[in-house]
C-alpha cells in the first residue's frame, strides 16, 4: 500500500494578521430634485439634450459609413439560408403538432 505523505503544517506559534479590510461605503439615496424627468434623469442639464437634429443625422450617417455591408450575392445566399431553414422549421413544426393532435386524438376518444 501507497503511503501518503503530507506536507508540514505551518508552524502554530506564528500569529499571521488577519488582512485589513476597509470599511464599505455607506451609499446615500440621491437627493430628490425638480430637474429629474422620468427616466432620463439628470439629462436636463448635459448637453445630450442641446443636440440639433441635424446634428443626430449627421452623426448617424457618419456610424453607418463605417458598417461593412455585405456584397448583393452575400445577401442573396443568406437570404435563401433562412427561407430554407424557416421552411424547414415549420414543417418540423407542423408534423410535431399534427402527432400531438392525433395522440390527444386518441387518448380522448374523439378518433
Amino acid at each position: 500500500m501507497a503511503r501518503v505523505v503530507r506536507p508540514p503544517a505551518a508552524p502554530s506559534s506564528v500569529n499571521r494578521p488577519a488582512p485589513a479590510r476597509p470599511a464599505p461605503a455607506v451609499r446615500k439615496p440621491p437627493a430628490a430634485t425638480p430637474a429629474r424627468v422620468g427616466r432620463f434623469g439628470r439629462l436636463r442639464s448635459q448637453a445630450l439634450q442641446q443636440t440639433s437634429a441635424a446634428t443626430f443625422f449627421r452623426e448617424s450617417f457618419a456610424e453607418l459609413k463605417k458598417v461593412h455591408w455585405p456584397t448583393r450575392e452575400q445577401t442573396i445566399h443568406m437570404s435563401v439560408i433562412v427561407i430554407i431553414f424557416s421552411l424547414a422549421t415549420g414543417v418540423v413544426l407542423g408534423g410535431v403538432d399534427f402527432l400531438f393532435a392525433q395522440m390527444v386524438a386518441l387518448l380522448v376518444g374523439a378518433h
